[in-house]
């Protein structure tokens, strides 16, 4: 074999052969606006494409590409609030607050029935107040008859947690 030439029976793992923004750009599909990761995703949907064994968020990896290095402490956050986009004109820069604030600001929190970790339901939380408020159960024995902490019936009852029950 000629040499210079690649020769695919020794092969090493792709993402060592095709660079990382060939890879990142072959996945993407263009809308008149966001930019769609179209490859893998993890678990609670943003797109992820691997480099040296290490998932890295594609987001992350466009903002790098346009932007340059992420400092540290910093969360790439998305104007357009679509996890799976990777157009470097709706990504920013912000701390973890910033973007729970963007968030909250656009009512993309979930709360209550609507977060699936939720252990308490909105039907229960006004008994829950008025039986600890009463004094007709302790916190510890909503907590057993609930299957939470006494500490979680103690924040949903104070409006903590639960503000919108």
């Amino acid at each position: 074999m000629p040499s210079g030439v690649y020769d695919r029976s020794k092969s090493a793992p792709r993402s060592d052969i095709v660079p990382l923004d060939i890879r990142l750009w072959n996945r993407v599909k263009k809308t008149k606006s966001c930019w769609n990761w179209t490859g893998a995703t993890q678990g609670v949907g943003y797109g992820c494409i691997s480099l040296k064994h290490k998932n890295l968020l594609t987001h992350r990896v466009s903002y790098e590409i346009f932007y340059g290095g992420i400092p540290n402490g910093l969360c790439v956050c998305h104007r357009c609030d679509n996890r799976l986009c990777v157009n470097p004109d709706h990504l920013f820069l912000g701390t973890i607050a910033d973007n729970q604030r963007d968030a909250a600001a656009k009512d993309r929190l979930s709360y209550g029935d609507g977060n699936a970790n939720s252990k308490l339901r909105q039907k229960y939380i006004s008994f829950i107040r008025h039986s600890l408020f009463s004094g007709s159960l302790t916190g510890p024995q909503l907590a057993r008859r609930f299957g939470v902490d006494h500490t979680t019936i103690y924040r949903a009852a104070k409006g903590i947690t639960w503000r919108r029950a």
